[in-house]
């Protein structure tokens, strides 16, 4: 599944990528911990594991707007590697 991350604190949002319901209940708890706040999850895609869940969180991450405007500090795959397994959204315009 891919999901998006907010901070209440501050907005701010992060996408991230996990590959069963409790390794993404697990993930909640360690951002959380890590962070120290108590963030809001939506699951907002879901694809099979390995390339299709990546290409899943690619197009995630440059839909809300890539790094920068999330706090991802990188894209999760090069713009070759994401077309080529049939990505379509272009990176978001600095």
């Amino acid at each position: 599944m891919v999901y998006r991350r907010t901070d209440p604190k501050t907005g701010v949002d992060y996408v991230g990528r996990s590959k069963s319901e409790d390794a993404f209940l697990n993930r909640q708890s360690a951002h959380d911990r890590r962070l120290g706040t108590k963030h809001e999850y939506e699951v907002i895609d879901r694809a099979a594991p390995g390339t299709p869940l990546r290409a899943a969180e690619e197009s995630a991450i440059r839909t809300h707007g890539g790094p920068g405007r999330l706090a991802n500090k990188r894209y999760e795959m090069n713009d070759a590697a994401y077309k080529g397994c049939g990505g379509t959204c272009e990176k978001p315009k600095p």
